[in-house]
């Protein structure tokens, strides 16, 4: 189920998931995910239903006299800037390029995260962190690459300098 899914997911996206499926043997392997404590395991198998993380109370405003509802979605993102910050951190030379499939190349302007980190192949966004990088920062990679539906990262010893 996981391996279909991840293909799924990664299959004619950009120019980065396409490599990433003509170059791992994805049955050579297992998948891992970073979870809370609290989840809800009946869910765990679910991938395209999300639901496992624990949910946030549904919250009301008032906008102009009309009742609005939210709620916070709740997210490892922090725990995941962490370990990767640790796994760059640990042998410096490792990078980690994120894509970022909302995004294209006429964005670049308005983003101060492209500026110091980004990079383009064609039209499409990606962001390179090396060893000295603050996990905020990586946080701020991970948000900018999470499309609901896909959101990849690579950590590689391939060198990347300003440009793909």
């Amino acid at each position: 189920m996981a391996l279909q899914y991840v293909k799924q997911v990664l299959d004619n996206t950009n120019q980065l998931s396409s490599h990433i499926i003509d170059l791992i043997n994805f049955n050579s392997g297992c998948f891992y995910t970073l979870l809370t404590n609290d989840i809800n395991q009946q869910n765990l198998h679910h991938f395209n239903w999300g639901g496992i993380l624990p949910q946030n109370p549904i919250q009301e405003y008032f906008v102009r006299g009309k009742k609005a509802t939210f709620s916070v979605i709740p997210t490892v993102q922090k725990e995941l800037s962490e370990w990767i910050r640790e796994k760059i951190n640990y042998k410096t030379s490792l990078s980690c390029i994120f894509d970022d499939v909302l995004r294209s190349v006429q964005d670049k302007d308005h983003s101060k995260l492209f500026y110091n980190y980004g990079c383009f192949y064609d039209d499409e966004v990606y962001y390179v962190i090396h060893n000295t990088t603050s996990s905020e920062i990586i946080e701020e990679c991970l948000e900018q690459s999470d499309a609901t539906w896909h959101s990849l990262f690579v950590i590689t010893t391939a060198n990347f300098g300003r440009a793909i």
